[in-house]
């Protein structure tokens, strides 16, 4: 469905959206490395988006502990 040119998982997103032909007022983006995530944390960053019609995007963050800061392994 979408090239080999994407480089990560939101232009891949990005490109399968650009053709649909389907217009959508909201798209949630899971990334392959957060398979577990809690249904309450997609309808938070949902929710978030709802009532600011403005935004550009929502996302789910977590703390970071200043040893992993420079983990490569974390983004």
């Amino acid at each position: 469905m979408t090239s080999q040119s994407c480089r990560n998982g939101t232009e891949r997103c990005n490109e399968a959206l650009e053709k649909l032909e389907k217009k959508y007022d909201l798209v949630v983006n899971i990334q392959g490395d957060e398979p577990l995530i809690e249904p309450e944390i997609i309808d938070g960053v949902v929710k978030a988006l709802q009532v600011a019609p403005d935004a550009v995007f929502s996302t789910a963050v977590t703390s970071l502990k200043p040893e992993d800061r420079d983990d490569p392994n974390r983004v």
